[in-house]
């Protein structure tokens, strides 16, 4: 559900097969523009299929991890358009939550 992406990207773009009728065209000013492109999909459709194998392989990365502060707040504005302010907020307090406890797991353990 369209919902869920609150909690953040949970099917990557590339494993998307939407008709064509539902995908709109991508954003060009924002790095999280897949982001949104998958929640417009998901408001739109009525009904979505779970394939449970592989789609597609990718590398992890890209221009919004080298950019990351700015994917930040290009996410964030994107979640307020879609899910509202408070809502926005909430989801990025979870998110420094998790990532700070992911820091305190990775203590003295090599970078990946």
């Amino acid at each position: 559900h369209w919902r869920d992406y609150l909690a953040g990207m949970l099917v990557v773009h590339q494993s998307f097969v939407p008709r064509r009728s539902l995908a709109p065209e991508y954003r060009t000013d924002n790095l999280c523009a897949d982001y949104e492109w998958c929640i417009r999909i998901l408001r739109q459709s009525r009904e979505n299929m779970l394939v449970s194998q592989p789609l597609t392989r990718y590398l992890m990365g890209g221009i919004s991890k080298k950019r990351h502060r700015q994917s930040l707040f290009d996410r964030f504005t994107i979640m307020k358009e879609q899910f509202g302010l408070v809502q926005a907020l909430m989801a990025h307090g979870w998110i420094v939550v998790r990532a700070l406890l992911h820091r305190i797991q990775r203590m003295g353990k090599a970078r990946y």
